[in-house]
């Protein structure tokens, strides 16, 4: 440990002292003093009633995110907008995006979790920043010129017999042997 370190150590263990102390004669100050006990306790409900009722028009002055019904909801009416990209000029750099992007497994199971932290997030600008961090991350790997829309353009959605899954041979059967479930 450093000496900055210790000194702010110290001195978060002086705060600590001093409002136990100061708590400790307040609290028998209050007992000796009746009229001072309710003056406190009166004070003390015009302060909470003072904070919440600043809290409470913040909360109302930060729009609150528009209610989606569904995944499909989001996507087509905020996703859409918020991360629109001419796609006919990222497709030339490998960069696609399908209309049909719910025909695409992994696109669901991708967009799903992105939505639901967004539902988290979008209330305050730190949330949102958050958000896109994850955001910027998950579409570039929708989008990516080997991601799930690499065979799709805006014009047509690639349903082709390799479009639903990866080609699988069957296992080995010693494999079956070793990571059958029980």
């Amino acid at each position: 440990m450093d000496e900055q370190q210790i000194d702010a150590e110290v001195a978060r263990q002086l705060k600590a002292l001093l409002a136990k102390t100061a708590a400790e004669k307040l609290t028998a100050a209050m007992e000796a003093d009746p009229e001072l006990k309710r003056t406190i306790e009166e004070r003390a409900e015009l302060t909470a009633q003072a904070q919440l009722a600043r809290l409470a028009a913040e909360a109302a002055a930060s729009p609150a995110p528009p209610p989606f019904d569904h995944l499909g909801d989001w996507v087509e009416n905020y996703l859409a907008y918020v991360y629109w990209r001419d796609v006919d000029a990222i497709s030339e750099a490998g960069w696609r995006w399908c209309p049909d992007w719910a025909e695409h497994h992994e696109a669901v199971e991708r967009l799903g979790p992105l939505y639901q932290r967004w539902r988290e997030l979008s209330g305050t600008p730190e949330g949102m920043l958050a958000w896109w961090d994850v955001a910027d991350r998950m579409m570039g790997k929708l989008m990516a010129k080997n991601g799930p829309y690499s065979r799709c353009t805006t014009a047509k959605h690639y349903d082709g017999e390799d479009a639903e899954k990866l080609i699988c041979a069957p296992p080995p059967q010693r494999l079956l042997q070793v990571w059958t479930a029980a």
